[in-house]
């Protein structure tokens, strides 16, 4: 999907002159928005908060106008090391607490004006977006402008026994840390003065001891916080990376700019060992000269327009979210002797002890008003210097957002068409200049796909329109009559605050056109919310949320995360959705096998799902949702399917995972003769909430009316094509014009199959079709589809004993649509495709087995009934070892 502006700038008059039709039309201005085109996932605008000017009632109104206008969703709230924290040593062992004299330090004035922001910033609902940092020097007895490498601990002490405080004594909410502060900003008292090594050792040394006290909990941390980019890429980020502890616990790279993006920055990320880290700008405003030393700077309008310019500049270049430096002027212990800091969205008065609103305060507002939390950024046009613009889609609420700044001072007149997405019924228009701030100026109604708009000179514009979306707004439905679309993995919730409502789930299935969902309470370790209220529900009948054409049922998926030490259990397995359940409720067992029997014993489908964090590799690296015990379970019969999940083509993160590796994986399980379904989903909203169904499962279901237990039971069958692509294209496979996937075609010696296969697009897209047997592609086609015009390819496939085979569209980077097997049977013989595949899953196996034996790395995850578990891992072993020897293995 695109939407294109088509901006017309308009010769300024002078005053007192008259306007003459100008005898050629100015050149046009196009600004393209390409949805296919997406980007990273918007967290929201942030503020620093100086916890020194806490003082109850009076600062209360300052951060409600924060909250509430400026919608600020991230606080780094600012605690000082300078003076009045551990001024003389606690003791002399920096890993034993003398709490008698921190609980004495903790009640001080400095502190309680910190517990009160806190509780009253958690009170108003920021928790999980709550960050602490640290800023100053360290206490002179630990080196003042440094930290002595003797005192790293006691350093770290200090830090923990704060955070401590805060969480076990004062029961306060924070999701996040930053425990240093543009500590290579050598020449200022911003922080202490490390290097990037010294700086990774303190990290790991917080973690560690946070770790060993219970209450790192899910806090992440955002580093490092630096002032100068090229220092950050050059020496604190490659020392952080070097240690993947530390990179496990970092939510977010952070990074300060005062002038816009840093060139460079993400190309680096990209290249890196974690290319897939977000990173946000934990300070950011346009420069204000002698703010920090207590003169009053500039706070016009184009002050304003600056700031705004280099947050759609960082927006533009990757940044996930920008914080504003600073919430309200305020006064810095590590600035002294500077009477006050003046970079306040709201400016201090004195009297009557109020704070009021700056020109930034209300440009702010054009993207953090209007961009919902958890939008995705997609494609616009650079046009340079002229206008900068930034768009963002909602897929919760189909909200589209083109946020701009007019740098010119002409005005501009644009032409907006919109293409392969649902139009809004109309398009408002805000704007921010010298005159007004964040006014309404226009409600345009839009003409089929069409609009125009007229952009003031110099301004800060959105505009903003909710997409209607029904059964028929995508184009020409791509998929059979028989066949039904949905996505067997959506949650409420990804472990975050936020809990979708279920009443706004049958309209999220209209993007993708969504005949199904599985909605999946969580079973396991409870991550996702909210998991006792939502297991209730489960009950083997549709949701009352259910709506005519769109079916919705509860049903769960069971996990113990093998790397999340925040929860009390941890389990090796793998991830399992189970559906077509009549009861559930939270089972804690070691391994999935228990659960698996549980499930069956309901007649439930069940399968693994997460394929895509394989790597064709036998993997001793773990992570929270690697389905390790995935062909012990195929060769014991337990499972009835396994499935991709999470992102699809097109998303910035389709590159995260390999979806190939996945498909990899199933050819294997098939050519050792198991017959499993395939499934995809896209474990919404864990999936930075991409619309549901971007990826979906075709089901075929003859029966009518469609029910939810005939699309599940098409899904064990195996009558099922996945999409990474939405709706969006289905592909059509018959062999001799009557069997598709799932069907098994006997032939009594070898011979040859004829195949059809169709492929079907909502929109012109070049591709490629490719017929797999046994895992190898044997047929290929490139071909261009058009809408309401399948691309058709035939071919004929032999076989000399059992096999199976099934089509596949690929583009550059991998499969998007992927049928299930049609299965040939020769001389009633088992499919032994591949002795070299059955020889893998033995090697996978001896891998576990020595990684679980006793003593061995694996062994912490079975502390009942390790010998139990082994044992099913030798037989499973011992299967594909026979496997194997069938297929021809010497």
């Amino acid at each position: 999907m695109f939407v294109l502006f088509a901006l017309v700038a308009l010769p300024a008059i002078a005053p007192g002159q008259s306007q003459t039709p100008a005898p050629v039309q100015p050149p046009v201005t196009y600004i393209k928005i390409d949805g296919a085109r997406k980007f990273q996932t918007f967290d929201g605008i942030g503020i620093n908060a100086n916890t020194r000017s806490w003082n109850g009632k009076e600062l209360e109104p300052a951060l409600d106008l924060l909250l509430d206008s400026m919608h600020a969703k991230i606080w780094r709230v600012l605690v000082e090391t300078v003076e009045k924290w551990e001024d003389v040593n606690d003791n002399s062992d920096p890993f034993t607490f003398n709490w008698k004299y921190y609980n004495a330090l903790y009640e001080t004035p400095k502190f309680q004006k910190v517990w009160g922001m806190v509780k009253y910033l958690n009170d108003r609902g920021i928790r999980e977006n709550l960050m602490f940092n640290f800023m100053g020097f360290a206490p002179e007895w630990m080196g003042v402008k440094v930290i002595a490498p003797q005192y790293e601990d006691e350093y770290v002490e200090m830090i923990v026994s704060f955070f401590y405080y805060a969480l076990k004594t004062k029961n306060l909410r924070f999701g996040l840390i930053g425990p240093t502060n543009e500590t290579e900003h050598h020449c200022c008292k911003e922080g202490p003065h490390l290097n990037g090594e010294q700086h990774a050792r303190i990290l790991r040394k917080l973690i560690d001891r946070m770790e060993a006290l219970k209450i790192m909990n899910g806090i992440k941390i955002v580093a490092p916080d630096n002032a100068n980019t090229e220092i950050a890429i050059k020496d604190y980020l490659p020392a952080m990376m070097k240690d993947p502890v530390i990179m496990s616990h970092v939510a977010h790279l952070g990074v300060h700019s005062y002038g816009g993006y840093h060139k460079g920055f993400t190309d680096f990320v990209q290249r890196s060992a974690y290319p897939n880290s977000s990173w946000w700008v934990t300070e950011w405003n346009a420069w204000c000269q002698g703010c920090d030393e207590g003169i009053l700077g500039e706070y016009n309008y184009a002050f304003a327009g600056k700031a705004v310019n280099h947050l759609l500049d960082l927006l533009q270049h990757g940044a996930q979210a920008a914080l504003a430096w600073e919430g309200y002027d305020s006064y810095y212990e590590h600035h002294a002797p500077s009477p006050f800091s003046y970079w306040g969205m709201l400016a201090y008065k004195p009297e009557p002890k109020s704070y009021i609103p700056r020109p930034n305060f209300y440009a702010i507002q054009q993207v953090s008003r209007f961009v919902p939390t958890g939008s995705r950024r997609i494609f616009t046009t650079d046009l340079g210097d002229s206008i900068r613009t930034v768009a963002y889609y909602d897929s919760a609420t189909r909200r589209i957002t083109l946020v701009g700044v007019n740098t010119t001072r002409r005005m501009l007149s644009a032409d907006v068409m919109l293409s392969n997405l649902a139009a809004p019924d109309q398009v408002d228009m805000y704007i921010t200049d010298e005159t007004r701030r964040v006014s309404k100026v226009n409600t345009v109604r839009v003409n089929g796909k069409s609009f125009r708009i007229t952009v003031p000179p110099a301004a800060i514009f959105t505009i903003t329109g909710m997409a209607s979306v029904g059964r028929t707004a995508v184009g020409v439905n791509a998929k059979p009559a028989d066949w039904y679309s949905g996505d067997i993995h959506v949650h409420r919730n990804c472990g975050d605050e936020r809990v979708l409502p279920e009443s706004e789930l049958p309209s999220m299935m209209e993007e993708n056109d969504l005949d199904v969902i599985s909605l999946l309470a969580d079973m396991g370790n409870g991550e996702v919310l909210n998991a006792p209220e939502d297991l209730k529900k489960v009950n083997g009948k549709l949701a009352p949320q259910s709506k005519g054409i769109r079916l919705i049922q509860w049903d769960t998926e069971w996990h113990f995360d093998a790397t999340y030490s925040k929860f009390e259990h941890q389990a090796l397995g793998g991830h399992l959705v189970l559906l077509g359940l009549k009861e559930a409720h939270q089972i804690w067992e070691e391994s999935p096998y228990k659960i698996l029997e549980w499930a069956r014993k309901q007649g439930a489908v069940t399968g693994f799902c997460h394929f895509q964090y394989l790597n064709d590799q036998v993997q001793n690296e773990l992570n929270c949702c690697i389905p390790v015990d995935y062909p012990v379970e195929a060769a014991l019969g337990t499972i009835d399917f396994v499935s991709e999940d999470v992102f699809g083509v097109g998303s910035p993160g389709a590159g995260w995972f390999n979806s190939e590796a996945a498909m990899h994986a199933y050819y294997r399980l098939l050519n050792c003769g198991f017959r499993l379904g395939l499934a995809a989903g896209t474990d919404y909203p864990c999936n930075e909430n991409e619309p549901l169904g971007t990826l979906l499962t075709y089901v075929k279901v003859k029966e009518q009316p469609l029910t939810y237990r005939a699309w599940v039971d098409g899904i064990r069958a195996g009558r099922t094509v996945v999409s990474r692509r939405g709706n969006a294209e289905f592909l059509d496979l018959q062999v001799n014009s009557q069997f598709g996937p799932g069907d098994v075609i006997a032939l009594r010696k070898s011979g040859y199959v004829e195949l059809d296969v169709a492929w079907s697009s909502t929109e012109q897209t070049p591709g490629v079709i490719e017929i797999v047997r046994n895992g190898v592609v044997v047929s290929r086609r490139e071909a261009i589809v058009q809408p309401g015009v399948p691309a058709q390819m035939k071919a004929s496939v032999g076989f000399d004993k059992s096999g199976w085979l099934c089509a596949r569209r690929m583009d550059e980077t991998g499969h998007v649509t992927h049928t299930a097997p049609v299965y040939v049977s020769v001389s009633n013989k088992p499919v032994r495709a591949s002795a070299e595949d059955a020889r893998y899953f033995v090697s996978w196996i001896d891998n576990i087995l020595k990684n679980t034996e006793p003593g061995g790395p694996w062994a912490r995850y079975f502390t009942k009934d390790q010998q139990t578990v082994r044992d099913r891992y030798i037989k499973a072993r011992n299967i594909y070892d026979k496997i194997s020897k069938e297929a021809g293995a010497k």
